[in-house]
């Protein structure tokens, strides 16, 4: 009897590290073995930034891996522009998807221009990545013509490549303009090449008190500034 007795117990235990054992491969073993051998379909991940994107791959058991990391003109920091496998592939559970994520724009320094001759100043900006834009001319004392007197943005600022560029260039010291109302345009005429000056068209105003051939209106105005090369206007008489 005893001996019986000895044996019904052993087969309740035995019985019970059985089943416990059952339930711990249900539970525990199987979900994992039958996960790993599912069919995932890759989610797109194109501009989530870097913990959201593993977030979702961590909830489809997938893995994430930063695999490179490049400017981007247009994706801010940090946000995913690449991926592989590409999205709507379909994996195995535990595949490591691996992704490309953004530095943002790239960044480059504005070069030093001033006093550079404009052809240089053009070749440094756009070979630093940066846009020629508006050139405006203006006179300087300091500046000899045909030089960089500014820019904007200004040298050593960090801009992101591309950025355009504005400069203002010298067009030399100039010389203040002569008065010329009252005055013979053929007696002045000459003088007035010799300084640089163009000649606009004239302008003729009937007028018996001076004259024909009087200087009546200039511009620039006397007292001005002026440099070589620019257009002067003159308006003159001329009989009724």
């Amino acid at each position: 009897m005893k001996f019986f007795k000895t044996f019904s117990l052993l087969l309740t235990a035995g019985g019970g590290f059985f089943f416990l054992g059952i339930f711990i491969t249900n539970s525990f073993i199987m979900p994992k073995v039958v996960h790993l051998g599912e069919e995932i379909e890759i989610p797109d991940l194109m501009g989530k930034p870097l913990e959201e994107g593993r977030g979702i791959l961590e909830a489809l058991n997938l893995k994430g891996y930063v695999r490179q990391e490049v400017f981007d003109q247009v994706a801010q920091r940090g946000t995913i522009v690449g991926q592989d496998p590409l999205p709507g592939e379909v994996v195995k559970g535990k595949r490591t998807v691996e992704l490309i994520l953004s530095l943002g724009p790239e960044e480059v320094v504005i070069p030093y221009l001033l006093r550079l001759p404009l052809y240089q100043a053009e070749n440094f900006i756009r070979r630093s990545g940066l846009v020629v834009g508006e050139i405006t001319e203006e006179l300087s004392d300091s500046i000899p013509q045909g030089g960089v007197i500014r820019c904007a943005p200004p040298p050593a600022k960090s801009v992101r490549s591309g950025t355009v560029v504005r400069l203002w260039v010298s067009k030399g010291k100039g010389f203040e303009v002569p008065d010329l109302i009252g005055r013979s345009l053929e007696a002045v005429k000459d003088s007035l090449i010799a300084l640089g000056f163009i000649l606009s068209p004239l302008t003729y105003i009937p007028s018996e008190a001076v004259d024909p051939g009087t200087i009546l209106l200039q511009s620039p105005e006397a007292g001005t500034k002026a440099s070589r090369g620019e257009i002067l206007k003159i308006a003159v008489s001329e009989k009724p």
